[in-house]
């Protein structure tokens, strides 16, 4: 019959909003802790009942953080009084469950815990949102008295007040593990960093000691040194440069200039940037580009920068005899560079760190070609500034695929 109906209760109109701040506090589904029982034992014994929650209603389900009088850890959502709760800035009172139309069929009323009695003060956040409810209940019909009724709603604001509590400590502990990370990089970083600043220069002074002293009468060697003091200064360069620019994109202050550019030949100039490593390292690059490739809008020098970066990692990691292909194709709305290599691979617990500075700094003694580490981060840095995006597919010992995507 109607009389032995129940109504659940409607959605609230912010719940989208009431579900993330919900899940914001990081709350559902924790052990049981002091702070939050001692309110509800309070609750319980000014309001006199024999059951006493602090109910979180998420989704599909209302999750108890505290509970007195009740076993269940939680229950469904539809059959929840707390969910009619939120609905309202009062406090929500039912006298007589057995006569109100919305709960007379509920099954906590026909069956255990036999709810007769519910009085449900808000939990309400800063934002306005209403995520639960303290509330207790009894087995027989009650009223609940002004006195209570302003008792229960400032237990109530107590239980927030831990929950940001809660929060607080828990972002302070992300905080600091986030800084003990960023510290131990910082040091990896300043390490290698210092090998890469003294390594060139103990080389140039090297050089140019020895030219100076003049003790160097054939010509070929004068050559030989000039080259390396050369080449030196050059990798020194590179290393200020790459310090500069990562520097700039953490600060926002990396100025594009951008203009149509034909994405072909952007290619075409990464590679001949590349050529005089690729050769030595007996590695041949190869640009696979379809006819009638839109133009892009970007600053070219920088998409140009992003692409040598990756072409010189695969022909870094590329063993010799090998081939690094560039594909440059539309795919949709996106215009994709992609960079194979035949390399030995990344394995899959690896990806997700390839592109963060620091941590990412090539400290093998073999290299063929030095560097700070950072380009990868440098790359995704000017990548994503002209809106795009580096995704990367790898397998250990099946070479790996780096492709850049920008909007068209």
């Amino acid at each position: 019959t109607a009389a032995l109906g129940y109504q659940p209760a409607p959605i609230p109109p912010d719940e989208a909003a009431r579900l993330t701040e919900l899940r914001d506090y990081a709350i559902l589904d924790t052990p049981p802790e002091q702070a939050f029982d001692d309110l509800t034992a309070l609750a319980s014994s000014i309001a006199g009942t024999p059951m006493a929650l602090i109910s979180l209603i998420d989704g599909g389900r209302q999750w108890f953080k505290s509970r007195i009088g009740i076993d269940a850890p939680e229950t469904p959502r539809e059959v929840s009084f707390c969910a009619h709760a939120i609905l309202e800035s009062r406090t929500f009172v039912v006298e007589d469950a057995t006569r109100d139309e919305r709960f007379a069929g509920n099954p906590d009323v026909i069956g255990g815990p036999h709810i007769r009695f519910y009085a449900g003060a808000p939990l309400e956040t800063q934002a306005g949102h209403r995520i639960g409810t303290l509330c207790v209940v009894d087995r027989r019909p009650r009223t609940l008295s002004a006195a209570d009724d302003e008792a229960l709603r400032i237990i109530a604001r107590q239980v927030m007040v831990q929950l940001e509590l809660r929060k607080a400590g828990l972002e302070l502990r992300r905080q600091s593990e986030r800084l003990a990370a960023v510290s131990r990089m910082k040091d990896e970083f300043v390490s290698v960093v210092s090998h890469e600043l003294r390594t060139p220069l103990t080389a140039i002074k090297g050089s140019l000691q020895l030219l100076v002293d003049g003790d160097i009468d054939d010509a070929s060697d004068r050559e030989r040194l000039q080259t390396a003091a050369l080449s030196n200064s050059e990798r020194l360069i590179r290393l200020v440069n790459d310090i500069l620019d990562i520097s700039k994109i953490e600060a926002g202050g990396l100025q594009l200039r951008t203009h149509p550019a034909d994405p072909r030949e952007l290619a075409a100039i990464a590679v001949r940037s590349i050529a005089q490593f690729a050769v030595p390292a007996r590695v041949a690059l190869t640009i696979q580009a379809p006819d009638g490739l839109p133009a892009i809008e970007v600053d070219p020098d920088r998409i140009v920068q992003a692409l040598v970066n990756l072409i010189s990692n695969a022909v870094k990691y590329s063993p010799a005899n090998a081939a690094v292909v560039i594909d440059v194709a539309r795919e949709g709305n996106e215009l994709r560079y992609a960079i194979t290599d035949a390399g030995p691979g990344i394995p899959a617990a690896s990806l997700g760190l390839l592109f963060r500075k620091f941590s990412q700094l090539d400290t093998a003694d073999a290299r063929r070609m030095s560097g700070t580490g950072l380009g990868l981060a440098i790359s995704k840095g000017i990548v994503e500034q002209h809106g795009g995006r580096i995704t990367v597919q790898s397998e250990p010992g099946a070479g790996s695929t780096f492709a850049i995507r920008l909007p068209l």
